[in-house]
C-alpha cells in the first residue's frame, strides 16, 4: 500500500515534533516536580538548631534540589576545632516519597519526603536532619 505524499509529509513532520518533544525533556527532566526548590535545615532529630550531640553543635545546613536532577547537600557543625562542613552532591531521583540522593564519592542518601512535599528527613551522619522547602 502505497501512501499519497501528503501523508508522508504528515507522519514526518508528527515524528519531528515528538523527537523535539523528547528533547525538551531531556534538557528539563524534573520540570514540574514538587520537590525541586531549596531547603534549609530545620530540625536534627527532632529539636531546633542549633543542635547540641556531645561537643558538636550542628548550626546550619542548605539542600538544593534543582530541575537539572542534580542536588547540593550542605551541613555546617561547630566544635573545639571550629567549624566543619559536611558536603554531598551529585543526582537525584524520586520514588513515592523517596528522594534518593546519589554522590558519586560519599555513597546514597535516602529522605523520606513529607505528605505535602515541603519537607523530608534524611539521615545523615548518625542523626536525622529535617529540611524544610523555603
Amino acid at each position: 500500500m502505497r501512501l499519497p505524499a501528503r501523508s508522508l509529509v504528515l507522519l514526518g513532520l508528527a515524528a519531528m515534533a515528538g523527537v523535539a518533544a523528547c528533547n525538551a525533556n531531556i534538557s528539563n527532566p524534573a520540570r514540574g516536580v514538587p520537590v525541586v526548590g531549596s531547603y534549609h535545615l530545620a530540625l536534627v532529630n527532632g529539636s531546633p538548631l542549633p543542635y547540641q550531640s556531645g561537643a558538636r553543635r550542628t548550626v546550619r545546613g542548605t539542600l538544593n534540589v534543582n530541575a537539572n536532577v542534580t542536588y547540593s547537600l550542605s551541613e555546617t557543625d561547630s566544635g573545639a576545632a571550629g567549624l566543619t562542613t559536611f558536603s554531598s552532591s551529585g543526582r537525584w531521583s524520586i520514588l513515592a516519597q523517596q528522594l534518593t540522593l546519589i554522590d558519586g564519592s560519599s555513597g546514597v542518601y535516602t529522605a523520606t519526603l513529607s505528605a505535602q512535599l515541603d519537607s523530608m528527613s534524611i539521615p545523615i551522619n548518625g542523626h536525622t536532619s529535617i529540611y524544610a522547602k523555603n
